[in-house]
């Protein structure tokens, strides 16, 4: 079919990026959450009751400001975040407040933000032959079955929305080539969305959608569209974070009310310990005056009763204010140590891959009525199933990372999918460092964009497989305009 009679509802190079898309990512969806059907309901983590009490508090105050009695579930409407502020996204926070309100509690959660990456997903998938659909289909059961994908779908968590930076990247790197005006539109909503979900999020979309810009200038493509699809959504974002912080009565921030991480993370690294251990009283820091030792491990100093949770609100915002000072100095006093502590981190990160972190609620309790949410304090969360497709998962992501770098090597993977394969293995490592290196090494972190790579293996099949049936007799015209 050549351009000029591609239908208006389905452009050439994106076929299923359209209401006939989401219909099918909806479908999607419900296959990949067999996790949840085998489970009796989504996979959470601590942090998830945290979204959920500051959703609660969120809406609590949105309901007063427009004047409503509403009261969000599990919190009253006269409570309101100011200062429990937005130490964890407030977007998302609202986000799964609203969705969690459903009778489907958390699993509604859960599939909305799963198709909407899917049908970002969709927009990297080609006109397909008959044959070429049917290897989707049977690849796309497989990924169901043993990547990590199901198992972020199944997460009530912000993680699987990451993946829509490097998908939106990737189109962007081709140029928006096919699509219309609405469904760029669209994707660049999702990613401020994906954006707005997670403030480690920012870091990781900025320095790859340097690599990006970067590629395309070095290619002789780079246009001033595609420089304004990747600012905008970061620009979007970090302007709404500024407004966020201002109603919280915070200073304007990029991330307002954040939690110390990289200080946390020095600390339990070394560098920051020794140098506040050199330092203090004398340089009068807020975090001198709280401890007399200096906490040892990030979980020590951020979440345990006597730690950074027990400070006053001026002595939080003091913190946050004398980190950037603190990790200064602690660089130029031990710069070899700190340097190695941020390669070791990354690194191990890079090949963190797996189900951690994925818990299911104490005995009696359920993700459809969220508000009642509590997890065990200790792996007593995690199911045999789980702990079994720990090691899945993982054989599955690098298993598909060979094949897939086996077939760009010998070029039969089509040079969009190659575009897409590169920046993805771009952003497993930038998300290595950003994530691991800065904060903690983790199996979430890279898992929730891993499964990208064996979506990507089959998608290049896929386009295989469709274009040796059009290569086939009697096809040999229509694969000319079609391929």
């Amino acid at each position: 079919m050549s351009r000029a009679a591609a239908s208006k509802d389905e452009p050439q190079d994106a076929p299923f990026l359209n209401l006939r898309g989401a219909g099918i990512a909806a479908f999607a969806v419900l296959i990949l959450s067999w996790p949840i059907l085998v489970l009796g309901g989504p996979v959470i983590y601590f942090d998830t009751i945290s979204y959920l009490e500051r959703g609660d508090a969120i809406a609590g105050m949105l309901s007063q400001l427009v004047g409503l009695p509403l009261e969000a579930p599990g919190q009253a409407a006269s409570d309101t975040p100011r200062e429990a502020g937005a130490l964890r996204s407030a977007f998302y926070s609202l986000y799964v407040a609203v969705t969690s309100s459903t009778p489907l509690g958390l699993i509604v959660t859960c599939w909305l933000q799963t198709a909407a990456v899917l049908w970002a997903l969709f927009a990297l998938v080609p006109p397909l032959s008959q044959k070429g659909r049917l290897v989707l289909v049977g690849g796309g059961l497989i990924v169901a079955a043993i990547s990590s994908l199901p198992w972020f779908a199944s997460y009530a968590m912000p993680d699987i929305l990451g993946a829509i930076l490097p998908i939106y990247l990737a189109i962007v790197l081709c140029d928006f080539s096919g699509l219309r005006a609405w469904q760029a539109v669209v994707l660049a909503c999702l990613a401020t969305a994906a954006l707005l979900s997670h403030y480690g999020n920012l870091a990781l979309f900025a320095g790859l959608g340097l690599v990006v810009l970067a590629c395309a200038l070095w290619r002789g493509q780079l246009k001033a569209r595609m420089v304004i699809a990747v600012a905008l959504p970061l620009l979007a974002a970090v302007g709404a974070n500024f407004v966020i912080g201002s109603a919280a009565r915070d200073e304007g921030s990029v991330a307002p009310k954040r939690m110390p991480i990289l200080l946390a993370r020095s600390l339990e690294d070394g560098p920051a310990r020794w140098y506040l251990a050199e330092a203090c009283p004398e340089a009068d820091y807020a975090i001198c005056a709280m401890f007399e030792t200096m906490p040892e491990n990030i979980t020590e100093f951020l979440w345990e009763e006597d730690g950074y949770r027990r400070a006053t609100a001026e002595q939080k915002q003091a913190i946050r204010e004398e980190e950037t000072q603190i990790l200064l100095e602690a660089f130029k006093r031990y710069p070899v140590q700190q340097t190695y502590a941020l390669t070791r981190n990354s690194l191990f990160q890079v090949v963190s891959v797996g189900t951690d972190q994925m818990f299911i609620p104490n005995a009696g309790e359920t993700a459809l009525e969220p508000s009642s949410l509590s997890l065990p304090s200790s792996k007593e969360g995690r199911t045999p199933t789980i702990a079994l497709f720990d090691i899945v998962v993982s054989a599955t992501a690098f298993a598909a990372l060979a094949l897939l770098t086996f077939g760009c090597l010998r070029r039969w993977v089509p040079r969009a999918t190659v575009d897409a394969f590169v920046i993805v293995v771009v952003a497993l490592l930038i998300n290595a460092v950003v994530f691991g290196g800065l904060s903690a090494p983790v199996d979430r972190y890279q898992s929730r964009l891993a499964w990208l790579i064996p979506a990507l293996l089959v998608i290049a099949v896929a386009i295989r497989a469709s274009r040796q049936e059009l290569r086939g007799p009697g096809n040999a015209d229509r694969f000319r305009t079609s391929s």
